[in-house]
Formats: structure tokens, sequence, C-alpha cells
């Protein structure tokens, strides 16, 4: 449901910043086992979503995450920390 909004544009949750909405999704996607599609989502929003570097930053980290299968809770602390060492 949430994946057919953002296909549509719409927004599911009020945020004061852009992006912010499809990062839950594809992290609840992630944290649920759903690999692939997590994966789609990140290349189907379009780059330009992500124009703060912490989201940047986070999404790389996600697509790390991804990649390792790995679906437990993560803080943002340990994206910013992997971000640098990547």
């Amino acid at each position: 449901m949430a994946q057919e909004a953002i296909t549509r544009g719409e927004t599911i949750v009020s945020s004061e910043f852009v992006g912010e909405t499809e990062m839950i999704v594809i992290d609840l996607m992630r944290r649920a086992g759903l690999f692939e599609d997590a994966l789609k989502m990140i290349d189907m929003v379009p780059k330009e979503t992500f124009k703060q570097e912490i989201l940047v930053q986070i999404i790389e980290y996600q697509k790390h995450l991804i990649a390792e299968k790995k679906s437990y809770a993560q803080k943002i602390s340990d994206a910013v920390e992997w971000y640098k060492g990547a």
C-alpha cells in the first residue's frame, strides 16, 4: 500500500524532509526481509529525492544491508560511521 502511494507520488507521512517517507518504507521493507522489494524501491525513487547528505548516507547503507541480507534494526549513527569507512 505504501509502495503504491509512493509510486503515484503521494505522501503517506507528513514530513519536513523530502525523501523521509521513502526512507521509512525502504527501511520497513528491509526489516521485514523484503530485500528485493526494498532495492526496487530504492531504484524507483528519483535520486534528487535524497538531497540531504544524511539521506544519501542512509540510502547507501540500506543498499549495503540489503546486499548482506541484514534485516535487524540499525541506528542512523551506524549508517554515518559505515559511510565514512566505505
